[in-house]
């Protein structure tokens, strides 16, 4: 019905004998089982059907439309509307954050500016107050995005920019951010790293005992996997792989599911491909080593060559990647009536 992305409604937390069993009723825990979905794989784009389990699975709780305005982006994961980091230009990833900007002596607030014009103070809305008098700094982008507003400002002014983009989105599925990665085209994006990258577990997080004395032996065994104090890391993963794919792995079934060969045989396959493309990647993961074209190249090479993405998906816990799909009620309403919508909205 809402083609969003299932991942929130499948979560498990709330099912019988998990964490949040206590705050879902009986009656959400005997719900039958949805109809199958249509889920799009991260690399080729290509569609699949996916059955979700039951139990309660597949299922969103509707939340109220009041103040509706204040609480843009749109969707569970807020994909729908507002600039990512991911949608700004490469030359902006390397600015700092923060900049210092003037404070007002009296009261150590961010001095305005005095318009000439009117004689009234220009408010400067440049972001958070931080320390040092260093404010949160936004690329120049959402400066002209926003008309000169923070959107992560929880002023009005900055709220209702967001909620005007967002919702123009929402009513205008063309006008969503899609993925431009997939071989195939998907109805969305898929959230991806920015930059190689690499998994470290320093040596006091180590689920190895005993790592810390034995770190020379492990980087001696598996040098592309251990420092020699002992941490561990792995990589480096390509710029661009879905970070779903590894967060999403179920190692362990669910309460309701059985533990059986099929998911031994599946976890046997995956630690096999896995050690192998770690083997191969050679844990280049300084933060020289990740610029390093060469590096990076082979991350990708190996990465994309190898069985790994489809063991990954195999023991995905929900195989939906594309996150900002879905909810297109209205989609269909004239440019005039959708213009009405939006004013009726603003009122809530």
């Amino acid at each position: 019905l809402l083609q969003t992305n299932a991942c929130s409604p499948i979560a498990t937390n709330g099912l019988k004998g998990d964490i949040w069993d206590n705050f879902t009723s009986s009656s959400y825990k005997q719900l039958s089982t949805v109809g199958e979905l249509t889920v799009h794989h991260p690399v080729s784009g290509d569609e699949k059907p996916f059955q979700p389990l039951g139990n309660g699975r597949g299922y969103t709780r509707p939340t109220s439309l009041i103040s509706l305005w204040s609480s843009a982006p749109f969707l569970l994961n807020n994909s729908v509307g507002h600039l990512e980091y991911y949608d700004l230009p490469k030359d902006t990833h390397n600015q700092s954050d923060y900049e210092t900007v003037a404070t007002d002596t009296n009261n150590g607030e961010q001095a305005d500016t005095l318009n000439s014009a009117t004689g009234q103070k220009d408010y400067q809305d440049k972001g958070y107050a931080g320390n040092n008098n260093e404010y949160y700094k936004y690329p120049e982008i959402y400066r002209k995005a926003y008309g000169g507003l923070d959107p992560y400002s929880p002023s009005v002014a900055s709220r209702m920019a967001v909620f005007n983009d967002s919702i123009n989105k929402m009513l205008n599925p063309d006008q969503r951010r899609t993925d431009t990665q997939t071989h195939n085209p998907v109805p969305g994006y898929i959230y991806r790293t920015t930059a190689a990258s690499c998994i470290k577990v320093p040596v006091g997080y180590s689920p190895i005992p005993g790592a810390q004395k034995l770190g020379w032996l492990l980087n001696w065994i598996a040098p592309w996997a251990f420092e020699e104090n002992g941490d561990m890391k792995i990589g480096p993963f390509p710029e661009g792989m879905p970070v779903n794919l590894l967060m999403n792995t179920k190692i362990i079934p669910d309460h309701d599911e059985d533990f059986g060969m099929d998911h031994l045989l599946k976890i046997a396959s995956l630690g096999i491909d896995f050690i192998g493309v770690a083997k191969e990647l050679g844990g280049t993961c300084t933060p020289e080593e990740l610029v390093t074209p060469g590096v990076k190249a082979h991350a990708k090479s190996v990465f994309y060559n190898s069985d790994l993405v489809d063991s990954l998906l195999g023991l995905s816990k929900c195989p939906d990647y594309v996150v900002n799909r879905g909810h297109y009620f209205g989609a269909d309403l004239s440019k005039e009536e959708k213009e009405s919508l939006i004013a009726y909205l603003k009122t809530f």
